[in-house]
């Protein structure tokens, strides 16, 4: 899932602004760009949480996982009423982050204890390049239309992976079963 989603929260954050605008109006661009960054890296973490809450439910820590989404709602509705009220859409978007946050370190931590699951830092911080390879991407090409600069970042991105890694040709091979081209 940090495949897929370093990428989207990321690049997602930098290119709100132009995709507000090819939605929407214009109007919006200033208010909505911090809150759709947010929406979006906080729907990068539901996705590793879901990925997360999926092995503690194959791990038979159902009781757990359940707790878990008991505290996440809970600490959402504080957070929401503390933020949302002050500073809008933006602080309920920062609680939304704020809770997809505790429920990936706290799904990781009960895989951790009970199965010896451990967070994948070095793939994350290998994703690095080629997730640098898109931001630059993103900022040197923002006279092109947004969905073209998103073309070539998600292109440029799959590349470098290929490239450098940490996704590689044999890798996605391997999952296949199939050859692939060198």
């Amino acid at each position: 899932m940090y495949f897929m989603m370093v990428p989207v929260a990321v690049v997602g954050a930098l290119l709100a602004g132009p995709l507000i605008g090819l939605l929407g109006d214009q109007a919006f661009v200033a208010r909505g760009t911090p809150t759709l960054a947010l929406l979006l890296a906080a729907a990068a973490l539901r996705c590793i949480a879901s990925t997360l809450g999926q092995g503690l439910f194959a791990s038979h820590q159902q009781q757990f996982l359940f707790r878990v989404w008991v505290v996440t709602l809970a600490l959402n509705i504080v957070l929401n009423l503390a933020l949302a009220g002050r500073f809008g859409a933006v602080g309920a978007g920062a609680a939304l982050v704020c809770t997809e946050l505790f429920s990936v370190v706290a799904a990781s931590w009960q895989l951790r204890r009970r199965c010896g699951y451990r967070e994948p830092v070095t793939f994350v911080l290998r994703l690095l390049v080629p997730t640098a390879a898109s931001v630059a991407v993103v900022l040197l090409l923002p006279h092109l239309h947004v969905v073209a600069v998103l073309t070539l970042a998600a292109g440029l991105y799959l590349v470098v992976n290929m490239a450098v890694g940490p996704v590689k040709w044999s890798m996605l091979a391997s999952l296949t079963r199939k050859t692939m081209p060198a």
